[in-house]
């Protein structure tokens, strides 16, 4: 049950934020910024019987709810695997952007009452490509979104991964609207490219993504450089392959969710 999930991810939270949130409470202090009210966490529901939830965690170290889940937000889907919320905040006024990977939902979130945040829409995959997976919040407000797969096989002789297309990225405004998209593929890989993070580099006009599996049968070993302001991909970069227990324990994980195992 939804609240009962609730109270599990509290005493998780609980014992993190204690011996951390001081740390970057005083942190902020120590640059005059002003310290974090508030975490939102993203939460899928343990047994699949209510909805998937975003939760407000108090991180205020005065605060009489101090390290407790103060409010929880259901957005109208099961099973949405929820996976990844932006890494920090958006500036005031616009929208945090999280995922529903299982459901290929982008979610977005009003969190203007920062208490009570709520789903304002959702969006689906941006045309050819499926699975959206990270967000990057750029300088300009804008939102890199990085997508795992694209339509059609596999360019990888017998996998079955379906859709399987290499992945691709996409720039969206604040507001969610697609201002240009780009594919990872390159004809140096017949392994499935899947970006999975970023790392963009504004100062220099360029931007790094991995690629890496999440549900996927194949993913090929490659940092990709792009030019930040067009997506423009213009390199490819062989890297060594993830050790066999590190892949073995991914891979692991990976059959459990498609076996409908426990997905918490």
């Amino acid at each position: 049950m939804k609240r009962a999930f609730a109270f599990v991810c509290l005493a998780l939270v609980a014992g993190a934020l204690i011996a951390s949130s001081w740390f970057w409470y005083r942190s902020a202090q120590q640059e005059g910024a002003a310290p974090a009210r508030y975490l939102y966490v993203w939460i899928g529901d343990k047994d699949g019987q209510d909805y998937d939830f975003i939760a407000v965690v108090d991180v205020r170290p005065e605060s009489p709810t101090y390290a407790r889940v103060i409010e929880t937000e259901p957005v109208g889907m099961r099973g949405s695997m929820p996976h990844h919320l932006e890494y920090w905040l958006p500036p005031p006024g616009q929208f945090l952007f999280g995922n529903g990977h299982h459901h290929e939902q982008i979610f977005l979130f009003d969190i203007s009452e920062a208490e009570h945040p709520r789903v304002v829409r959702t969006l689906r995959p941006v045309p050819p490509y499926r699975y959206p997976h990270d967000f990057m919040r750029l300088p300009n407000g804008n939102v890199l979104v990085g997508f795992l797969r694209s339509e059609g096989p596999s360019p990888l002789p017998g996998d079955t991964t379906l859709p399987g297309g290499h992945g691709g990225i996409a720039e969206l405004d604040p507001e969610g609207r697609v201002i240009r998209s780009a594919s990872a593929a390159d004809s140096i890989s017949e392994i499935p490219i899947r970006p999975y993070a970023f790392a963009p580099l504004p100062q220099i006009d360029r931007l790094l993504t991995t690629s890496a599996p999440m549900l996927e049968n194949y993913s090929a070993d490659v940092v990709q450089v792009w030019r930040l302001s067009d997506l423009q991909l213009l390199h490819t970069l062989r890297v060594p392959p993830r050790p066999p227990a590190k892949r073995g324990a991914v891979d692991d994980a990976q059959r459990q969710w498609r076996n409908g195992g426990d997905r918490a």
